[in-house]
């Protein structure tokens, strides 16, 4: 079985906030391997940093403070599975943060990317 999404919901009510990364990273041939502590190998970071900030982020909301969504995404680099299963899901959401190492020094609104309304 190949996961495709992973989501974690808490909370209710609004607002309603969507958190959303990746987990995945574009295939290659580097093997990777465990020294100590460390991880070493093709995307042992990549957006994992992002991933995991809204993950502890998700986790501290309190109860009735709205909801929030967490969404770890595969397939990012290939034919997005991840993000075509959240949008055939439909999800009610007022507010989504998407966290991209997009190497840009600030917060940025609308990348890239489509809205359909």
């Amino acid at each position: 079985m190949k996961l495709e999404i992973l989501i974690a919901k808490k909370g209710s009510g609004s607002p309603k906030i969507l958190l959303c990364g990746h987990m995945d990273v574009v295939p290659g041939k580097v093997k990777v391997r465990k020294e100590g502590d460390s991880l070493y190998g093709r995307g042992a970071s990549d957006a994992k940093a992002p991933l995991m900030a809204m993950l502890f982020a998700a986790a501290s909301i309190k109860e009735n403070q709205g909801t929030v969504t967490f969404v770890g995404a595969v397939d990012e680099e290939g034919n997005a599975i991840g993000i075509k299963n959240i949008v055939k899901k439909e999800m009610d959401v007022d507010y989504a943060v998407f966290g991209e190492p997009s190497g840009i020094k600030q917060v940025t609104i609308a990348y890239k990317g489509r809205l359909e309304i």
